[in-house]
């Protein structure tokens, strides 16, 4: 089975002005009807078996498909680019910017935000005309972002905005413990091993999966074997 083309649309992507042709694209890939979604489906399944140079990233896109039948997410995301992160990576992605995770563990740090708009591979309601409002209709480089040296072996991921700040602490046992710089407010997830959060008040022990709040104003040292990912409010890097 294949999706019949669209080649007005398909010449404007590669020759028209980007953002009224990835708008008008994006339009009518979220409106088309669950047969033309099931024929997209179709067609991606059948890229995925054949041999050739795009095999690879339509199986991907496939896997979308499989998850999410006759979605109208699943066309809109051939619109969207395909990054894979090494571990300890990341991506800073601003507002009005369409994403999903698609696979792996990630920690997703978000600024206040007055609401989350769907673009589709879900059961709930998708807002074509807000998102069509809202969304930045741009071609962006892959935006990943790695780690810079912060201080007491922290690395810290640079963010252009003021609203957050991640860092990453991998520890080890015979470092002992590591003040944190700066009190909080602070969020700090476990994301391997095991790690010891000790306060003026209050000692935590997190594994896998488990967080911490830190209060403003207090300061805290964390110990023991493990990755702990750190959110806290922005500001400048401070380095060693």
């Amino acid at each position: 089975m294949r999706a019949a083309p669209v080649p007005g649309r398909a010449r404007a992507l590669r020759s028209g002005p980007e953002e009224p042709a990835l708008r008008d694209a994006f339009s009518t890939l979220l409106s088309l009807s669950p047969e033309r979604l099931a024929e997209v489906d179709g067609a991606l399944a059948e890229g995925a078996r054949r041999p050739g140079p795009l095999r690879e990233i339509l199986a991907v896109y496939a896997g979308i498909a499989r998850a999410h039948p006759a979605d109208p997410g699943v066309p809109a995301a051939l619109l969207i680019r395909h990054v894979r992160l090494a571990s300890g990576e990341a991506l800073f992605l601003g507002a009005g910017v369409p994403h999903a995770c698609l696979r792996g563990l990630g920690v997703e740090v978000t600024a206040a935000s007055d609401d989350v708009l769907r673009c589709g591979l879900t059961s709930k309601h998708v807002d074509v005309p807000e998102l069509l409002r809202v969304v930045r209709f741009t071609s962006l480089p892959a935006p990943v972002v790695r780690p810079v040296p912060g201080v007491a072996g922290e690395e810290v991921y640079p963010a252009p905005v003021d609203d957050f700040r991640l860092s990453r602490l991998v520890l080890d046992v015979r470092d002992g413990a590591r003040a944190l710089p700066g009190p909080g407010p602070r969020i700090l997830v476990c994301t391997a091993g095991t790690v010891r959060v000790t306060g003026a008040r209050h000692e935590v022990v997190l594994t896998p999966g488990a967080s911490a709040y830190v209060p403003a104003g207090e300061r805290v040292a964390v110990s023991g074997e493990g990755t702990v990912f750190g959110s806290t409010v922005g500001g400048p890097v401070a380095h060693d």
